[in-house]
């Protein structure tokens, strides 16, 4: 499914994170809780660069859940749950090679 990133912000003071997601012809708002944002990498961060820097990560959970037919809906909420339910199903990256000078 195709989407695009109309706008995405932290809300600073509670810490949570929105994103008006297009979604073919329409769009979705996607909230994204203080605690997804806590839960999404290592070291726990709810900051905005944290937020940003997982946009697109936070946008392709909401893609699995729009695609239920019970979350058919206009507003899509991103939990801690989610996020690791997400974590559970991607293979961690591999750890990177570092070439030893010759």
């Amino acid at each position: 499914m195709e989407y695009g990133v109309v706008a995405a912000g932290l809300d600073a003071d509670e810490k949570s994170g929105c994103i008006i997601l297009q979604v073919g012809s329409q769009c979705r708002t996607v909230l994204v809780t203080r605690r997804a944002i806590l839960n999404v990498a290592s070291p726990p961060r709810a900051t905005k660069a944290r937020f940003l820097e997982h946009v697109e990560t936070f946008c392709e959970i909401a893609l699995n859940r729009m695609r239920m037919p019970i979350t058919n809906q206009d507003i899509v909420v991103i939990t801690a749950n989610d996020v690791r339910g997400w974590r559970r199903h991607w293979p961690s990256l591999p750890a990177p090679l570092f070439s030893q000078p010759t």
